[in-house]
């Protein structure tokens, strides 16, 4: 039962975005089953794959322990729900590493172990073949990416409906995918439905995330005075929506960085780029000076304001 309670604790505080206190509760969980000589049960393979994703320090660590319940479920529990969801959490540590292959195959696996293995969670197979799309559009398959999207907001939208969290982030992500496909027009209007699906209440993280992307759509466009309306309503709730997936809170400051820039208001750009540092952890125990989206950022805003020098040392 103590494990059990650890194992639940551990998946609350990383839903709620807790990601130290998640880590401290799964690995707690691990420590009392290394204490047992209990490396084989069912719930040593539940407890292995209770991810706390991102918010992990070390992602390569995370994804070897979802490996080794993985294999366990493989072996002996293939008729567990938690089979799905195992290749699902795996599937998504390559996915947010920027492995798209790897992350394809993996959640191909998910899909085909969904029925044998018993799961009913049908928003994580939506979301699977969701992200089985964005892997195929980040290996230059747009068509059947597109597809792949489709099919994942389908299964979302009967099974979790429209307004959940997890079918506008997937819209949103399919909006993006559609302006790379140079759909504007198709992709503006599901990023609009994105903002129309959102339940009554403040922003949540899909509506942080679907900013982030459209701001993009809008910089490419031409269009800075529509990325800034986008973007400038969550200067005071970036850094928490940022701390959820790191990469949308540093894109927010460098897109509204951008775009002030091209508008030619330099003083506000670098300012933007200067709340970042301190604002929200950088990967791997680096400074966003070693990133190389912000070394664009800061060269776009260095060249608008006239320093050529400055830009080129970017």
């Amino acid at each position: 039962a103590y494990v059990e309670a650890l194992i639940t604790l551990a998946a609350s505080e990383r839903l709620t975005g807790n990601g130290k206190a998640a880590a401290a509760a799964r690995d707690e969980s691990l420590q009392a089953l290394d204490a047992r000589g209990d490396h084989d049960s069912l719930l040593r393979a539940r407890a292995s794959v209770n991810t706390i994703g991102q918010f992990a320090p070390d992602l390569l660590r995370e994804a070897r322990l979802v490996e080794q319940g993985l294999k366990l479920f493989e072996a002996r529990y293939p008729s567990q729900p938690e089979y799905f969801s195992a290749l699902y959490y795996l599937a998504n540590l390559n996915r947010i590493q920027g492995k798209a292959a790897e992350a394809e195959g993996l959640f191909r696996r998910a899909i085909s172990a969904f029925k044998r293995s018993g799961s009913r969670d049908y928003t994580s197979l939506g979301a699977s073949y969701a992200f089985v799309g964005a892997s195929e559009v980040w290996l230059g398959h747009m068509a059947e990416g597109l597809s792949s999207y489709e099919t994942g907001l389908t299964l979302l939208s009967r099974h979790a409906g429209d307004s959940a969290l997890n079918t506008r982030f997937q819209r949103a992500l399919y909006a993006e995918a559609l302006h790379r496909a140079g759909r504007l027009a198709q992709s503006h209007a599901e990023f609009a439905r994105v903002s129309k699906d959102r339940p009554a209440g403040p922003p949540t993280v899909a509506d942080f995330d679907a900013a982030v992307y459209e701001s993009l759509a809008y910089i490419e466009e031409g269009r800075p005075e529509s990325a800034v309306q986008l973007l400038e309503p969550f200067s005071e709730t970036y850094a928490g929506f940022g701390r959820r997936y790191l990469i949308n809170g540093w894109r927010w400051g460098m897109h509204l960085a951008i775009a002030q820039a091209m508008l030619g208001h330099t003083a506000d750009a670098r300012a933007t780029l200067a709340r970042l540092n301190g604002q929200l952890p950088a990967p791997d125990g680096q400074g966003l000076d070693a990133q190389p989206d912000y070394a664009i950022a800061t060269a776009w805003v260095e060249l608008a304001g006239g320093d050529a020098a400055a830009a080129q040392a970017r």
